[in-house]
Order: structure tokens, then sequence, then C-alpha cells
């Protein structure tokens, strides 16, 4: 049995970008009334405990789930299916472990639940990803979004008192349709053991550098300067990660070209096309922060945002060069790349945000120093690749070309 593949043709991925990103940024708009809500709600203080939890949601998620991700795009139609049911029972399984820890510990709780009905909800996204439908894929994403926003709302007007660990709980309780989907799908599709160790190891490492790389300094920033200084860092890194994930949804309509190319960069996100994109999303973070300041925002907040645009054009292309390398199996070089950027992105934070004590505006500037690294990196590792053969990976995966 075949996963359905719904090729597009090269006209229309612009045009599946900008549905998907419609749906995303209705997803991102409901998250940030939500922020705005905790804010209101809880203060300052406890958003950016809120943040720290989800920080580490995304340290154990992305590690665990990017092998799965990654066999998504280029393995076979079998084998993903089996690593779908896999990766849906691995998901379940934390969910439920931090269900326990939830009452213990709020931080450490709630980041490994939201871990595990993350890791399930996209297993059970993982076709339309696999198939370059971005637009499908972010209907149902803004669509779990906003029930999870609705529910946690209602437990606060409901309830008397509510504290955000009460809150929270709602925003999770959504998840358990996909934990409850589980049992439907493993009647149907055995689960197996990841394929290649040392491959796995390697994506593994991959997941846990790009964890890093793009929540440490939120954990970091909490636990050096305070709670305070992390929210408004948060906020702005939370508002350009949403507007360049624009880029994710752009490149993933490449995947069926690219798989059909065996990762040739001709095949991939034009160059010039995807720095304009970037650069006019970039300029909306701008405007939001110029917005911030005419209505008297703290300097924190939004200084970040202004430093934090260069960042969103800079990650719009990042998202780009991404797909190319992955389709060419070029993961060993990924990770040197991205564990290089954390060094020099932690030695800037601690120089910047704390030594100097720039606060989140060191913050923002840490994070654009060291993206500007990593895409110049990326794009001369694409830009090279164009010159080799299309068949140079002979040890990689096996990838079944579909049409």
């Amino acid at each position: 049995m075949k996963i359905m593949a719904l090729p597009l043709p090269r006209a229309a991925h612009l045009v599946t970008t900008m549905r998907a990103a419609f749906w995303m940024f209705a997803g991102r708009g409901a998250g940030l009334l939500w922020t705005v809500f905790i804010i209101h709600q809880f203060g300052i203080g406890s958003y950016g405990t809120y943040a720290m939890a989800f920080a580490l949601a995304t340290i154990i998620a992305v590690p665990i789930d990017n092998y799965f991700f990654v066999g998504s795009v280029r393995s076979s139609d079998e084998d993903f299916r089996r690593d779908r049911a896999t990766r849906l029972l691995v998901g379940s399984t934390i969910f439920v472990l931090g269900a326990f820890v939830y009452p213990v510990a709020f931080v450490a709780g709630f980041g490994i639940v939201l871990a595990g009905g993350e890791i399930a909800f996209n297993a059970l996204q993982s076709t339309w990803m696999r198939a370059g439908r971005p637009d499908r894929l972010m209907i149902n994403t803004t669509v779990r979004q906003t029930l999870c926003i609705a529910t946690a709302v209602g437990v606060v007007v409901v309830g008397q008192d509510v504290t955000l660990e009460q809150a929270c709980i709602g925003y999770l309780a959504p998840y358990l349709l996909s934990i409850l989907y589980t049992l439907r799908l493993l009647r149907t599709d055995r689960p197996q053991w990841p394929r290649g160790r040392a491959r796995m190891g390697l994506l593994v490492l991959d997941a846990v550098g790009i964890a890093l790389y793009e929540q440490a300094d939120v954990l970091l920033l909490g636990l050096l300067i305070g709670e305070a200084t992390a929210g408004y860092y948060a906020t702005a890194q939370v508002a350009a990660t949403a507007a360049s994930a624009v880029g994710v949804s752009y490149a993933q309509t490449f995947h069926e070209p690219l798989r059909a190319a065996k990762g040739h960069p001709s095949a991939g996100p034009p160059p010039r096309q995807t720095a304009l994109i970037g650069l006019g999303i970039g300029l909306c973070i701008t405007l939001t922060g110029g917005v911030l300041e005419v209505l008297g925002a703290s300097d924190q907040l939004w200084g970040a945002f202004l430093i934090m645009s260069v960042f969103t054009a800079l990650r719009f292309s990042k998202h780009a060069l991404t797909v190319v390398l992955i389709v060419q199996h070029r993961d060993a070089v990924r990770v040197a790349t991205t564990f290089g950027c954390i060094a020099i992105k932690g030695v800037l934070l601690l120089t910047l945000a704390v030594g100097l004590g720039w606060g989140s505006i060191g913050a923002a500037t840490a994070a654009v120093l060291a993206e500007i690294v990593l895409v110049t990196a990326y794009a001369w590792l694409v830009q090279g690749s164009a010159a080799r053969p299309a068949d140079a990976d002979a040890d990689a995966d096996p990838v079944e070309v579909t049409s």
C-alpha cells in the first residue's frame, strides 16, 4: 500500500505556501493572544516560567522526534508507516510519564507532557508533511492550537483563583485526542525499531543541537538574570520564530521534487525568491517593534523585536537551505555546524546579555550573530553541492521516489 503523495507543479509552490501561511498565522495569532492572556492574568514572571517550560518541551521533543521527521521525508512508504506507529507509541508513553511529574514540578511536568503530545500529534500530521502539503498540515495544527488555548482560557474563566499550573492542564488536555487515536492506528501499522544505529545517533545528536540552539538561551536568561528578562526575550523570539516559520511551509512544498532529483539544489527553493520573501517577513517584525515603542512598551521588549527582525529573515532562508541538506543526507555537516553555532551563541549570550547587562537586547543580538554564521555555512554547503553528482551519497538511506 502506497502513501498518497500529492506533488505540486513548480508554479504552485508559492500558492501552497500562502495557504499554509494563512493558517499558520491564524494559529500563531491565537498563540499571541494566549501569550497576552498569560501576561495579563498571571504576570510577566509567570509567562517567563511558562516560556521556560515550553523551552524544556522543545529540548525533550526535538531530539526524540528528529529521527522520525527526517525519515518521513526520505524513507520508503513501508518504513514510513511503521515509523509513524512507533512515533505515536513513543509520544504517548512520554505523555503519560509527564502526567506523573506534573503535580510535583510544573516546569518539568509541563515540558514532558507537552513533548509527548507534540510527538504523537506530529506523527498524525506526518503524511501531509511527507507529501509536501503544508497547507493541509497547518489547518490541522491551527485547529489543535486553537482548541488548546480555548480549553485553557475556559478553565480560567469558569474556575476561581485559577493558577497558571491549573490553566495549563486545560491547554494540554486536547492532546489526549492524538493519544487515543494511537490505539486505532496501531491495529493496522506495526511499530518497528529505528533502523541504522549510527545514523539514528547522528540524527538524535542533530536534534539535541537544534533544541539547545533554539531554546537554551531562554532557560539561561531565566536562571542567570530573571524570569522577567526571559519573558521579554521569549516574547520577541516567539514572534520572530513564528513569522519565519512560513519558511518551513515553503520548504516543505519542495519535498517531492527534491526526492526525485536526489537532493540536487536546482529542484529546491530558488535562492533569490527565498531571500526576498524572508526580507519581507522580517520587515513585519520590524514594524511590530516600532508599534511597541509607540505604545510605550519596555525598551527590553521593543528593542528585542527590532533586532530579531533580522533573525526572522535569516531563519526563513535557513529553513529553505535545511530541506536541501536533509534530502541530501548530509547530516554530519549539519550537526557540526549546529554545535559550532551553539558555542558561538553561548559565548555571545554570556558576554552581551549577562556580562554587559544588555538583558533581552543582548540575547537578541547574540541570536542574530549566531544565525548569520549558521545561514552562511548552510548556503556555502548547498551552493557547493550543485556541482556534485546526484548519486553522491552512496551510503545514504534508501529513498523511494513516488510520482
